[in-house]
């Protein structure tokens, strides 16, 4: 069976090792995708705008999905949106170079617990 698209004959263990160094491609190219996605959301300029990620802000210890949110400080500490998940997704849709999606993607339950970094 031809999983990691090595040569035809290849044995059990070529194969194996071919699988590993295709994923392990994707995990670079998904930590190289992660960085720069990260330093638009955490530059200056985003978080003018009041971009917030939610988590990790670097690429160590994250998935390669990055959620964000767009708030502003009503007082010290406290946020609220500024953009709701639609207006946001509309705004990359326009510009057509990114398709977000928007909604819970993941484990609401999970996650009521995380916060955006504020740093």
């Amino acid at each position: 069976m031809q999983l990691g698209g090595g040569e035809p004959g290849a044995s059990e263990e070529e194969e194996r090792r071919s699988v590993v160094r295709a994923y392990e491609r994707i995990k670079a190219h998904e930590a190289l995708l992660s960085k720069i996605l990260l330093g638009h959301l955490t530059s200056d300029q985003a978080r003018a705008k009041g971009v917030k990620v939610v988590g990790p802000e670097g690429v160590e210890g994250r998935a390669p999905t990055i959620s964000f949110v767009v708030v502003q400080e009503v007082r010290k500490g406290v946020w609220k949106k500024k953009m709701n998940s639609r207006d946001i997704v509309k705004v990359f849709d326009d510009e057509g170079k990114v398709s977000p999606t928007k909604g819970q993607c993941g484990d609401h339950q999970r996650s009521r617990g995380l916060s955006p970094s504020t740093s």
